[in-house]
């Protein structure tokens, strides 16, 4: 395949990708190729901007461990929060308990009503007496209920606190997938494009080092700028030493 048709292909493969989800790498891509640069010189460019990518993985990987760490810590949090919560429950539902037998009792105490001799309230000592007991409980459970409560509201707020530290989070993991997904997509159109490049270089070295090549040929693997008819300085036989990369950054 001719040079001229494999940066045709390219060209159209880019575009198609823009149309599916325009990324700044396309953009940047499309100008790179559009540009009356030699072969060798968008190799490079295209090479420098792979291994961005490819420093920005190793950021993203990094990045990725100090997340992992705080959603462990999250997930602690989360844990030991809810074992509170559970405690505070039981703790309540058993007070609860111990104050509806308390008002019971009392019912059942001020349906019994003692009377005594006009002046011998001795008569109803232990009547009276079990209700003071009944309400010195009472008084009580209904202090240990005002605390429960206050420890309800101050739990609400800790969870409160917590989910918003829980939803700033899950904010960060979709920005973070976000950027992550972008790089992994530059990534791999700067490979198949730098690829593509390297088999067009490939091919217009053959040409050039076959000495029975003639100018139509060379013009048809090399482009414009080995025969003189564009801006660039004409291809030699001997190469221009730009054809290879440093390798995958994978």
């Amino acid at each position: 395949m001719s040079t001229f048709k494999r940066i045709a292909l390219l060209f159209a493969w880019i575009m198609f990708s823009m149309a599916v989800q325009a990324q700044t790498i396309e953009q940047k891509l499309t100008t790179i190729l559009s540009a009356p640069d030699s072969t060798a010189s968008k190799i490079g460019i295209v090479h420098d901007l792979l291994q961005t990518a490819a420093n920005n993985r190793v950021a993203l990987r990094a990045e990725s461990e100090k997340g992992l760490a705080h959603l462990a810590d999250i997930n602690a949090q989360t844990a030991h929060f809810a074992s509170v919560v559970s405690a505070h429950n039981d703790e309540t539902a058993k007070n609860n308990q111990r104050m509806a037998d308390q008002n019971a009792q009392a019912d059942r105490h001020n349906a019994n009503r003692c009377t005594y001799e006009e002046g011998h309230p001795e008569q109803c000592a232990s009547y009276t007496a079990e209700a003071e007991a009944i309400d010195a409980d009472g008084r009580y459970l209904a202090r240990v209920a005002a605390q429960l409560n206050q420890e309800k509201a101050t739990l609400d707020a800790a969870g409160q606190g917590l989910q918003i530290e829980i939803d700033d989070f899950n904010k960060y993991k979709d920005d973070f997938n976000a950027r992550n997904d972008a790089n992994e997509h530059s990534i791999d159109v700067l490979m198949r494009v730098l690829a593509m490049l390297q088999k067009t270089t490939a091919s217009c070295q053959d040409v050039l080092q076959d000495p029975k090549s003639s100018p139509e040929r060379i013009h048809e693997a090399c482009g414009q700028g080995s025969d003189g008819n564009g801006t660039q300085a004409p291809l030699t036989r001997s190469g221009t030493g730009g054809g290879s990369s440093n390798g995958s950054p994978r």
